[in-house]
């Protein structure tokens, strides 16, 4: 006896596949933008007085700094993250009128930490008054410095550390990347070592980049 059996079309699965996947799972797939409706952001406005100096540390992305014309620094931290202000603590410190301090960190400092929800983009972008100092350390990815006239500190393990037209001295350090620099009055270094100075080192007007491996 024969027995007519009427076949499933393949692409007709396809519809119960995606019914049976859990919520939020397509979004994290990135088959969807409905889970952007969640997305992290935080903007912050701080004053800072002349010739103040401005410090970071952020374990949570990569930064970029950039000087302005204003007389307030601007934090903005927009994250694709549902998770981020569950997973990371962010403080704003403002003991004096000409200093301000930025942490960002993991709530959880166990070892399991850095495996918790590791997917959606990060970003941390501040512009600070153009004649303003900065200490920035970032262990969640590189970092990027431009147009600053004052002290620049820049230390990171988790990416490179690119700077453009710095007009003062400055430290830059990478464990984790490359570190390059270019300005307009002198000629661009990439450097194989982990630590370059720049400073005018001959006192002749034009920022000198001295590297050396620590």
């Amino acid at each position: 006896m024969h027995t007519n059996r009427r076949s499933t079309p393949a692409f007709g699965l396809v519809p119960a596949f995606f019914a049976a996947l859990a919520p939020g799972t397509i979004g994290a797939l990135g088959l969807t933008p409905a889970a952007r409706a969640r997305d992290f952001r935080l903007e912050k406005r701080l004053p800072l007085a002349a010739g103040g100096s401005f410090a970071l540390s952020s374990e949570a992305s990569g930064v970029k700094f950039r000087g302005g014309e204003g007389t307030e620094a601007v934090v903005l931290i927009t994250s694709e993250r549902a998770d981020f202000a569950e997973v990371f603590d962010v403080r704003f410190e403002t003991a004096r009128p000409d200093r301000i301090a930025v942490v960002i960190e993991r709530k959880s400092r166990g070892p399991m930490s850095w495996l918790t929800g590791s997917s959606g983009r990060t970003r941390v972008e501040v512009t600070l008054p153009k004649s303003a100092a900065a200490e920035i350390e970032s262990s969640g990815g590189g970092i990027d410095i431009a147009d600053l006239d004052g002290k620049v500190t820049a230390e990171s393990s988790g990416g490179g550390v690119d700077a453009t037209n710095l007009g003062g001295a400055a430290v830059l350090k990478s464990t984790g990347g490359r570190t390059f620099a270019l300005g307009t009055s002198y000629q661009p270094l990439q450097s194989e070592t982990d630590r370059v100075v720049a400073a005018d080192v001959d006192r002749d007007g034009k920022i000198d980049l001295v590297s050396s491996g620590s």
